[in-house]
């Protein structure tokens, strides 16, 4: 984790998803000052909904 790149400032998204492949759903996101935060994203009955589960202060 501490080894993921902050998003690129050239990049047209403010933010960059990271997938793990392990556990469905589960996602990090790193914006372009490098802090990362963890989501959870699930759906219920075709909604779909995410949960922050915490935050790594850059």
């Amino acid at each position: 984790m501490d080894n993921l790149p902050p998003t690129s400032p050239d990049s047209r998204s403010r933010e960059t998803e990271y997938t793990d492949e392990g556990c469905s759903g589960l996602k990090l996101i790193v914006n372009r000052q490098g802090c990362k935060r963890y989501l959870f994203r699930y759906s219920i009955s075709g909604t779909k909904k995410s949960l922050q589960l915490g935050v790594f202060i850059c």
